[in-house]
């Protein structure tokens, strides 16, 4: 209570008489006679898989915590029930800095799970049909403290509309072995061997 005033202008409300109210300074403002505090949970009430970004978009029912986000207790999972094919995310080091509070924000993946997703686009992360994410409660907290709504691996909540990967991939570095012949290229992200054309491949001078 002794945090919660109020103060008004005569301005705010008249009575029956046009009467204006009589005003409240803010040097002596009136304190809440009841504080019911916030005890509603938040809900993660959407969330999308945006591939070209390489992150998670959540939308939750209020302003949360994010200082409290642990992305370990999110699981990606390719059916709305318990799936055979499921991803818990990592928590890996952010590109861009989270804001401490939200009701929306862009969780970036890490490499290793962006991997996984693309290794099994045919089962997981391509479609609404097979892009789920399930949540534990101590996830995320909102600014009154309150942990998250779960959402359980058996009624988990469907991704609004993937965007799949549109981002060709580059290639980070090569080196080649003069004694084995092997020549190792390494790209920014999985791709798929049985399409290389080893004649596109020219080694220069400079």
């Amino acid at each position: 209570l002794q945090t919660t005033y109020i103060s008004a202008t005569g301005q705010t409300i008249s009575d029956s008489f046009n009467s204006p109210l009589q005003s409240i300074e803010t040097t002596s403002a009136l304190v809440a006679s009841v504080f019911i505090p916030d005890t509603t949970p938040p809900s993660l009430m959407s969330f999308n898989l945006d591939l070209n970004l390489g992150a998670l978009n959540l939308t939750f029912s209020e302003t949360v915590d994010v200082n409290t986000f642990n992305p370990s207790y999110l699981v990606l999972q390719s059916a709305y029930n318990d799936s055979e094919v499921s991803l818990p995310i990592s928590a890996g080091v952010q590109s861009s800095s989270l804001p401490s509070s939200a009701s929306s924000f862009v969780y970036r993946l890490t490499t290793s799970d962006l991997n996984f997703i693309k290794l099994n686009m045919a089962l997981i992360g391509s479609s609404i049909t097979n892009t789920f994410l399930w949540i534990n409660r101590t996830a995320i907290r909102d600014m009154a403290g309150n942990y998250v709504n779960a959402i359980s691996p058996n009624s988990a909540l469907a991704a609004s509309s993937p965007q799949l990967d549109h981002s060709p991939p580059t290639l980070s570095t090569f080196s080649f072995d003069l004694n084995t012949g092997q020549l190792l290229l390494t790209f920014s992200e999985v791709v798929a061997g049985s399409t290389v054309v080893v004649q596109n491949l020219i080694f220069t001078s400079s």
